[in-house]
């Protein structure tokens, strides 16, 4: 079930689901036989989920646009033992576009997730940032250098109670650092014909308003 309304430039949205007999990946899964600790997909009872979005973009300056999006989540999730999971979680991410003298930008992107519920685990928090200043050539060409996972914290955790078993497992998973990029981006084709047809398609749309 999905419920959505605008606000000028506000989307917000309201969505509930229930999956029965739902799957998620990657589970912690204890033998008591072995005594070994597997980590596989697991079938759930169900799961049930909340959640409440917005995004709204803002002209913070003439020059610096920016969009913005957040949204708020409640799981409620029941294992095939009869075990119940549940909790809130948010997560917000921003993109913005800085336009500086002599065609060049700066473009940044952030993201964080706070803890979330999947299945019987727990995700940790995960942070991300990216930066990147372009250069718009006289040949058509952009010339870019950016930085990727700027603060090194885009990093994968997560935590699962066995409860049955009465162990915490913390596990996690580091396969990025901070990059370093260097790319140039050539746009061919004939610009003049570009340009005539964008303005057609803008005198167009100035016509159909009046």
């Amino acid at each position: 079930i999905s419920i959505g309304s605008r606000f000028h430039n506000l989307n917000v949205q309201l969505q509930y689901s229930y999956t029965d007999e739902s799957i998620s990946g990657h589970q912690m899964k204890y033998d008591p036989i072995t005594k070994i600790i597997t980590r596989r997909p697991e079938n759930l009872d169900y799961t049930k989920n909340i959640t409440l979005s917005a995004s709204l973009p803002v002209d913070i300056f003439k020059n610096w646009k920016s969009r913005w999006f957040g949204a708020f989540l409640y799981l409620d999730i029941k294992d095939k033992n009869g075990l119940t999971y549940s909790g809130p979680s948010f997560q917000t991410n921003t993109s913005h576009t800085i336009t500086l003298p002599a065609k060049t930008s700066i473009d940044l992107n952030a993201l964080y997730f706070h803890k979330k519920q999947d299945g019987i685990r727990v995700l940790n928090p995960l942070i991300n940032v990216n930066i990147a200043i372009k250069k718009q050539l006289q040949n058509n060409g952009i010339l870019s250098l950016g930085v990727d996972d700027v603060f090194d914290t885009f990093k994968f955790g997560d935590e699962t109670e066995l409860r049955q078993a009465q162990y915490l497992i913390k596990a996690g998973i580091d396969f990025s650092h901070t990059t370093f990029k260097v790319g140039y981006t050539h746009n061919f084709g004939n610009q003049k014909l570009k340009k005539v047809s964008e303005r057609k398609e803008i005198d167009e749309e100035k016509r159909i308003q009046n």
